[in-house]
């Protein structure tokens, strides 16, 4: 009777298993052929893991500078906001007065019409100086450009 096929291969591969298995054996494989492969990879990768490490330290200093500086930025807006709410604004201008025109081209004291005309009806005030004047807080800015986006 012939043997079954494969039987042969069988044979060889529990005798290489069964010599792998033994500590003598184990031991040189590990210091002749694992622990030399392992140094030359290291040794080839190290200047890639250094550069990885340099690479990601700058990436976390910029998210952080990034998030320093936003949380900088926010906590001086709210400031702001706080202050020019606490500030007492100058006497409001009568909406009669109120003109399309920005603040900052406007004259520095409103020229007076000859007769009162409803504010739909009013012409654009001329400007008498070309200085252009200062704004009194952020709120009267808002406010100033509502008044120009609804006329």
């Amino acid at each position: 009777m012939p043997a079954p096929p494969g039987t042969m291969v069988n044979v060889i591969l529990e005798r290489i298993i069964q010599a792998f298995q033994e500590p003598r054996n184990q031991e040189k494989i590990q210091t002749q052929c694992i622990d030399p492969l392992l140094k030359y990879l290291l040794n080839r990768m190290f200047p890639y893991i250094i550069l990885i490490c340099i690479i990601f330290s700058i990436i976390l200093l910029m998210s952080f500078t990034s998030v320093g500086l936003l949380m900088i930025q926010l906590y001086a807006g709210s400031k702001a906001d706080i202050m020019a709410m606490a500030l007492p604004m100058a006497a409001p201008m009568p909406m009669a007065m109120a003109s399309p025109m920005p603040m900052a081209m406007a004259s520095p004291m409103p020229i007076p019409m000859a007769s009162p005309m409803p504010m739909a009806m009013a012409a654009p005030m001329p400007m008498a100086s070309p200085m252009p004047i200062p704004m009194a807080s952020p709120i009267a800015a808002l406010a100033e450009s509502a008044i120009n986006h609804l006329s």
